[in-house]
């Protein structure tokens, strides 16, 4: 009986022992029982208490002890608690950073405040606090700080001081603290570079002069600071003054030119003139006629300021000086031809042929007199005067300048296969002279890189004179590579629209589909409105006619048969009426009367279109296009402001509305 109690008494204390469910074992007093024992009894002790577990069974224990609990997680330490109370003071500075950036101003300024406070000997913690106070606009509390963890402060220290006075409209103390900050140390340069940076940055252009000045002779230095004060004259206007520092900085570095230029040019682009500044330039090159820097100086100047007479008198000045047979001249042309003031720029080419008779630069300047009658051309608008005179000028002006270089023993300059490539577009779109194109595309032949460009030519030169056939084979043969250049996307245009021509909707759609892969060439819009009409009006043979019959007319429009192309879109009018197609082509109609009769006439008929199809896509085209050809080929100004007025009156959300605005405030109203 006595084994059996102890037995029950050793399963009651392993029962209690399953109850804390074995965590925390070694705090439990059965531990510390079993550290009484002897260390050969411990054996025989355990194996009692597992006999006895055994014998009584593991009923003895209650459910849970059953299926032992599963221990709980490990325990996590709070990270939020952790970000809402750094530990070290690189952690409170990133924190007051991140506030910073967030514009929490408040939490940043009670970090860097405890950060001040507590390292008061870190600087990094106080300047970001004294940020944090400006950009909160608490510029007391900034200087506050200032005073209060300065004991001998620095020229930064007493500068910035200053800057934050300034800002708290504090000036007089701000002008006494600069003055402090200059008697610190009067013999640094630095010292007054400090201030000239901070004076300029609160736009105190005068004072920051005056502070450079009392440097340069308290340095006893004539030279010093003449980038800092030239800049400074600028900017408080006084260009005249900043002219002689520049002038001055020239005398010594000819180099620099570059330099002045790029500190002037801003100035120049703001205000266009900089008063009084040639005169001393003028000067300086009267007392100096050899100097390269201030002539060149000058003659830039005159350009800039559209001053075009003195600015080819200085420029051929400067090219004799180089001795660059005419090519500095030639520069000017260049200048006043991308300002769009051909009348200088024909000057200035007149002047490089007449004066270097003979250079390179004479053989160029009428190259770039065909140049800007070609540009002239593409400019203007058709059907006036305008475009007929500058492209006869850019057609007589190149034909002249190929035959000044026909004689002559070197290859022709890689620039003149341009002037044939330009030769052979006025041959064909203004001309009408496939032979003149013709050769045009045997002389590419002499050029390196064109062989694309002669390609599209002969195809371009093939379809003008209705050789459908030859054409397709020259495009087809440009389609079959891979690059996406110009050429490449023009040929695939053609080819869609030869493959329409000839009812094959499918490989048209091919070539439309390669062309739409990519939106950023001019032949875009085409490939969008040919993709449409092709899927929104191909069906059955009667709407695949129509289509054949679109396709007929503009192949006769690229060749010029206005007549012919006409009768092709007057088929689908007269012919199918009914067909969705139709209204585009009493459109194309109403646009070749320009050709067929008169600008009038195709004027009225657009806006016939318009009235009669006022939902039509194109409605407002016609209107647009109506207008323009009233204010430029009838110059009937207060008909076409009409005009204009209609279309945004009936089509406020059109693309062409800015520009129909634009007009409408350029024209008279009466």
């Amino acid at each position: 009986m006595r084994v059996v109690g102890f037995l029950v008494s050793l399963a009651v204390a392993v029962r209690s022992l399953a109850q804390i469910g074995f965590r925390g074992m070694h705090r439990h007093p059965l531990s510390s029982l079993s550290r009484l024992v002897p260390r050969p009894a411990r054996a025989t002790w355990v194996g009692l208490a597992l006999g006895a577990w055994g014998l009584l069974g593991i009923g003895l224990l209650p459910a849970h002890a059953q299926n032992p609990p599963t221990p709980p997680p490990p325990e996590r330490p709070d990270q939020s608690a952790q970000q809402a109370a750094p530990s070290a003071p690189a952690d409170s500075f990133e924190l007051a950073q991140q506030q910073m950036s967030r514009g929490n101003y408040d939490a940043a300024i009670a970090l860097l405040e405890q950060l001040t406070d507590a390292h008061p000997d870190r600087p990094t913690f106080r300047y970001e606090l004294i940020d944090a106070y400006e950009e909160t606009k608490a510029y007391d509390d900034a200087l506050a700080l200032l005073d209060r963890t300065i004991d001998t402060p620095s020229v930064s220290d007493l500068v910035d001081k200053g800057r934050l006075q300034h800002l708290a409209g504090r000036e007089d103390e701000a002008r006494q603290t600069w003055e402090d900050a200059i008697a610190l140390h009067p013999e640094r340069a630095s010292t007054y570079r400090s201030v000239y940076h901070t004076l300029s940055s609160l736009r105190q252009f005068s004072a920051a002069i005056d502070v450079m000045e009392r440097g340069r002779e308290a340095l006893d230095e004539p030279d010093a600071f003449q980038t800092e004060l030239a800049h400074l004259y600028s900017l408080d206007g006084q260009h005249e003054a900043a002219m002689r520092e520049y002038v001055d900085l020239l005398r010594n570095d000819e180099r620099r030119v570059n330099f002045v230029r790029s500190r002037l040019q801003p100035f120049l682009d703001q205000s266009g003139d900089l008063g009084s500044a040639a005169p001393v330039l003028e000067e300086a090159v009267a007392d100096h006629p050899d100097h390269e820097a201030y002539l060149d100086l000058l003659a830039w100047l005159y350009a800039e300021q559209e001053d075009y007479d003195a600015a080819l008198d200085a420029y051929t000045r400067l090219d004799d000086l180089r001795n660059d047979e005419g090519e500095t001249v030639l520069d000017l042309a260049r200048q006043a031809a991308d300002a769009d003031n051909f009348d200088a720029a024909r000057e200035a080419l007149r002047t490089t042929q007449s004066q270097f008779e003979g250079t390179r630069a004479a053989q160029l300047a009428q190259k770039m007199a065909g140049d800007m009658a070609y540009r002239r051309w593409s400019q203007a608008e058709p059907f006036t005067p305008e475009a007929t005179e500058a492209a006869d000028d850019a057609w007589t002006t190149y034909r002249s300048a190929i035959n000044s270089i026909a004689d002559a023993d070197d290859s022709p300059p890689e620039a003149y296969a341009t002037v044939w490539m330009r030769l052979a577009e006025l041959a064909l779109e203004v001309r009408n002279d496939p032979d003149a194109a013709r050769e045009a595309h045997a002389a590419l032949d002499r050029f390196r890189g064109y062989e694309t460009e002669r390609t599209l030519l002969a195809g371009r030169i093939a379809l003008h004179t209705n050789d459908v056939e030859a054409a397709r084979a020259h495009f087809d043969s440009l389609a079959q590579e891979a690059p996406s250049s110009p050429p490449h996307r023009t040929a695939r245009h053609r080819l869609a629209v030869l493959d329409l021509h000839d009812g094959q909707p499918e490989r048209a759609q091919e070539h439309l589909d390669m062309l739409l892969s990519d939106f950023s060439h001019t032949t875009a819009n085409d490939a969008v409105a040919w993709n449409a009409a092709l899927r929104h009006f191909n069906g059955p043979d009667s709407t695949t006619v129509a289509l054949q019959h679109y396709a007929h007319g503009t192949l006769r429009e690229w060749q010029q048969r206005w007549a012919e192309a006409d009768s092709a879109y007057a088929t689908i009018e007269n012919d199918m009426p009914q067909h969705p197609l139709a209204e585009r082509a009493r459109y194309q109609r109403a646009r070749l009367a320009a050709h067929l009769d008169s600008p009038q006439a195709s004027a009225n008929a657009l806006q016939d279109f318009a009235e009669q199809s006022p939902r039509h896509p194109w409605a407002d085209r016609a209107l647009f296009h109506a207008a323009r050809l009233l204010d430029h080929a009838e110059n009937q100004p207060s008909e076409a402001r009409a005009v204009y007025m209609r279309l945004l009156d009936e089509h406020p959300d059109s693309v062409f509305a800015s520009e129909a605005r634009t007009r409408v405030r350029a024209l008279p109203s009466s």
